[in-house]
């Protein structure tokens, strides 16, 4: 069943995997690179944009989300809770990490304020 699985993920990261590289660094600031197969980033990076208009003015949000396997990460991101996601060289907050049970975890994230 497990070969089935760790078939079923590489033919989905390899289909809708991100071309961008990205990395995750833990709190104490060590860093690991998310693999690429074929120039694809074995992971599924989301960034939805929401436009909605008050008053004649537009107001838009994003709700960027990354799902990776557990396994390729150097830290749980429910236990490190201060752990970051750099994506084409923008860094993420890490707010809400959601494992699936079966080796995968989505992490809802937030774009760090350029300083």
């Amino acid at each position: 069943m497990e070969e089935l699985l760790a078939a079923a993920d590489a033919t989905i990261f390899e289909v809708l995997g991100t071309s961008k590289i990205v990395r995750y660094r833990r709190a104490d600031g060590d860093e690991v690179a998310i693999p690429q197969v074929a120039g694809k980033t074995l992971a599924i990076f989301d960034d939805v944009h929401a436009t909605a208009q008050s008053n004649g003015l537009d107001a838009t949000t994003s709700s960027p989300r990354i799902c990776v396997r557990l396994s390729d990460l150097n830290s749980d991101p429910e236990e490190d809770l201060a752990c970051t996601l750099i994506i084409a060289g923008e860094e993420f907050d890490v707010t809400s990490p959601e494992k699936d049970g079966k080796g995968l975890v989505s992490l809802k994230l937030r774009r760090r304020s350029a300083s």
